[in-house]
């Protein structure tokens, strides 16, 4: 979301789905596109802001793990990629991107979507990788830590609920 607000004058917002059912921000109607992610498809808020959004006409397009949803079966578009619930962040943020740069290059202010897509696919293996070159390093931090009774996650901005998971 950052990258778009800082790359287009295109609007584009992030909100808590309750918030919106309770304060609807300006310009929230038939122009509007409202992505609503959710893994299990059943999540309330989400599901009671799609009902509110289609009153008001605008549309919607889902991110779900499974179709078979209120979220996946009622929005006007949805894309369902499974994932286990400890990946599902990732998979969040990976569709949220293509969202993003996809309409950045519909509006002509991202060239290199085709090469930056063929990069994303690559990404797979190479975490794999980068897991397998750690996992001695976190082993010894594990032991060294397995008996703390207090740690402490940290995240700012977008990523916090990721350091809150």
């Amino acid at each position: 979301i950052e990258l778009a607000r800082n790359t287009t004058l295109f609007p584009v917002a992030a909100a808590y789905s309750a918030q919106v059912v309770l304060e609807p921000p300006a310009g929230l109607d038939e122009k509007a596109l409202v992505v609503l992610p959710s893994l299990s498809g059943t999540t309330k808020e989400s599901v009671q802001l799609l009902a509110f959004l289609k009153e008001r006409g605008v549309k919607t397009l889902s991110l779900t793990g499974h179709k078979d949803t209120p979220l996946g079966r009622d929005a006007d578009y949805n894309f369902t990629n499974f994932a286990e619930d400890d990946t599902s962040s990732e998979s969040f943020y990976l569709q949220t991107l293509l969202i993003v740069l996809a309409l950045l290059a519909e509006r002509g202010e991202y060239a290199d979507f085709d090469a930056t897509v063929a990069e994303l696919a690559l990404l797979p293996k190479l975490l794999v990788s980068v897991k397998e070159g750690y996992e001695a390093e976190a082993a010894a931090l594990a032991k060294e830590i397995k008996d703390e009774t207090y740690h402490i996650f940290t995240g700012a901005g977008s990523v916090w609920p990721e350091a809150h998971y």
